[in-house]
């Protein structure tokens, strides 16, 4: 720097200049100012901090570039997410419009047939007649009705109506008729099978089936027991016998009022016997039992 001052002062050649800056640069470091050697050591720490800065970054040492990767990775599957959910529900609807047009179309009466069979065999149902009838209506609203008429217990029928939302088609029951017979119940109805339609979702699991179970507090109209129970107001009571050489009439006081009954005829679900002379023997499903004068029915 003394010798550039000195050129420019006293006029020094280009050739001088540079060979006063060679001689400048040769010096020994022992010969250097303090000037000198601050400069020099503020040049190579800022090539070094240059130097590892480039590397750094180069490296992704401090994983920013891999974070920024990641974080423009999970903004597009978010993006993507966000347009699969708005797409959802309009998607929902065509798979559930092209698996109602698919099943109506392949489902015939055959098929709704063997499934109420499968059905009705599950719960052990005695089938006596199963027949199709004709269809009405059309598209959603076709309804392909199905006449039934099996045996079977209360408690079986009771499973196997409920049964029914677990199809793969809406079912619906209507004209049902049960009758009493002998230890068994004879059942007529009529099975509206929507082909185009799916029963209201229902809990599958076992332990939702016992717990349902549970909450359900079962009663069968149909049991000796039940009936007896029902009975208990609906008295019937001996007030008095009438005879003659020809005919026995029995004088009973029932809630109706009193009623005069002959050997044959029939109270409700009894019937009358034996007419004797201190009672009446009156009979039904589950036995006979005597009515004795001033004796009420059980």
């Amino acid at each position: 720097m003394n010798s550039a001052v000195a050129y420019r002062d006293s006029g020094l050649s280009s050739g001088d200049f540079a060979s006063a800056w060679r001689q400048w640069m040769r010096l020994p470091l022992e010969a250097w100012s303090m000037r000198r050697r601050a400069a020099t050591a503020l040049l190579i720490a800022i090539a070094v901090f240059v130097a590892g800065a480039n590397g750094w970054i180069a490296a992704d040492a401090s994983g920013v570039q891999s974070r920024r990767v990641l974080l423009d990775e999970a903004s597009r599957h978010l993006v993507e997410a966000r347009r699969a959910i708005a797409q959802l529900p309009a998607l929902r609807r065509a798979a559930n419009d092209g698996a109602v047009v698919r099943d109506t179309i392949e489902r015939t009466s055959a098929d709704d047939l063997h499934v109420i069979s499968q059905l009705a065999t599950q719960y052990n149902i005695e089938l006596l007649a199963l027949e199709p009838q004709p269809v009405t209506g059309a598209g959603v609203n076709a309804i392909r009705p199905i006449h039934l008429s099996a045996r079977a217990s209360f408690p079986v029928l009771f499973g196997f109506l409920r049964g029914l939302p677990n199809l793969p088609m809406l079912v619906v029951p209507r004209d049902v008729s049960i009758k009493r017979s002998t230890g068994v119940l004879v059942i007529s109805a009529t099975l509206d099978a929507f082909d185009a339609l799916r029963p209201a979702a229902t809990q599958t699991s076992e332990d939702a089936d016992r717990q349902s179970d549970d909450d359900v507090l079962f009663y069968d109209p149909f049991s000796a027991s039940n009936r007896t129970a029902a009975s208990d107001g609906a008295f019937l009571r001996l007030a008095g016998l009438l005879r003659d050489d020809v005919r026995r009439l029995a004088l009973l006081e029932t809630p109706d009022g009193l009623a005069a009954v002959a050997r044959g005829d029939d109270l409700g679900e009894e019937r009358v016997a034996d007419i004797g002379a201190f009672g009446v023997t009156l009979s039904s499903p589950d036995g006979t039992h005597t009515l004795a004068l001033a004796e009420v029915s059980p």
